[in-house]
């Protein structure tokens, strides 16, 4: 970033001539501003270890476009976010992704009590742990299906919801509400859950049809009446 002193001189290229009040440092400012990033990737990339896929990633999720000046700020900031997806095991792309969705940026000043770098750091190294996979944990937990074959095929999703939606109407109808005088209805439905013995002894309750066996031995010579059972 340009001095205080340095964004007041009319043009860049006089301040080389400062020789005060930091006046070099004012030098170096004004070289860098006349530079711009795109000028200069690839030597960025191989500095940084960053393959172009990456590189793209990084400058698009800052913001950085075609007029983005050659500063030490700009250029750190590519620089941290490859370090730091390289230091968790992470691409890129999971990296950005994470910082993103979690709202866990490891760059803006630090929270004292709960920084957001180490509670990015336990997410990592919890699922690590558990031996959940990065790429899983955003499809299964985002729905970021980063290889593009974990969720499945759309037309397997809409024939499974259209045979849901034909079995769903299909029960409807099966358990309309329905005038049922005799208990024929209720009798059957009860049977397909309980079986038919249960159902039947249910009813019988009901209907007031329960039949009860009982065997009992008479003694020959005893009163009308007197049995033992």
């Amino acid at each position: 970033m340009a001095t205080k002193e340095c964004r007041k001189a009319p043009n860049p290229w006089k301040l080389f001539a400062l020789r005060q009040n930091g006046g070099g440092r004012c030098a170096v400012d004004a070289l860098y501003a006349t530079q711009r990033l795109t000028a200069h990737v690839e030597a960025l990339r191989s500095a940084f270890n960053l393959t172009s896929e990456e590189y793209a990633r990084i400058v698009t999720t800052l913001g950085y476009d075609a007029d983005t000046p050659l500063t030490l700020p700009n250029i750190s900031a590519i620089y941290r976010r490859g370090w730091l997806a390289r230091t968790l095991r992470l691409s890129v792309r999971e990296s950005l992704l994470f910082t993103s969705l979690t709202n866990l940026d490891p760059f803006v000043l630090p929270d004292p009590t709960h920084p957001a770098i180490m509670q990015l750091i336990a997410l990592v190294q919890a699922m690590q742990d558990r031996s959940l996979k990065s790429a899983a944990a955003l499809y299964l937990i985002w729905n970021q299906d980063l290889s593009g074959t974990s969720a499945p095929d759309p037309v397997r999703v809409a024939e499974f919801a259209r045979t849901l939606r034909g079995d769903f109407a299909n029960i409807d109808a099966q358990f309309a509400v329905t005038d049922d005088p005799n208990g024929d209805v209720a009798h059957a439905r009860m049977a397909l859950v309980y079986g038919q013995d249960a159902a039947d002894a249910f009813f019988a309750l009901l209907d007031n049809t329960v039949v009860r066996r009982a065997l009992h031995a008479w003694n020959i010579g005893t009163r009308d009446g007197d049995y033992h059972s």
